[in-house]
């Protein structure tokens, strides 16, 4: 086996531990519902439909956007629901709609992360 093998399959298991809790959240395992909806500390409760998983620091947390809303749950739960996003990016409606028309700007996972970094930690 040559020395890149061993390398490569570090590097997928590593891959594959860093998505397990992904896959938990989703729904992948069989029981992995049940598990969010008895509330468990270890585990991570289902997210709502649509919703997508983000991890700050340590940190899980479920986020959407619909609308002009963007929604916020932390791992235990608890809600903070941001409908201004005029305050969030500084800009104006006119601004932000023209620059989603532009495609130069979008509600991304680093615009969330820093959402959470800003105002829930």
């Amino acid at each position: 086996m040559a020395p890149s093998e061993s390398v490569m399959k570090k590097d997928i298991t590593k891959r594959i531990d860093e998505f397990i809790p992904f896959a938990m959240a989703s729904g992948a395992g069989k029981g992995a519902a049940k598990l969010g909806k008895r509330g468990s500390t270890g585990e991570i409760k289902k997210p709502a439909k649509g919703a997508r998983l983000i991890v700050v620091g340590k940190e899980y947390f479920h986020w959407l956007f619909k609308g002009s809303k963007i929604i916020i749950w932390r791992q235990n739960g608890r809600k903070k629901v941001f409908k201004d996003l005029q305050t969030l990016t500084g800009m104006s409606w006119d601004a932000i709609d023209r620059a989603s028309r532009k495609k130069y700007f979008s509600i991304t996972p680093k615009f969330i992360e820093k959402i959470i970094k800003d105002h829930i930690l």
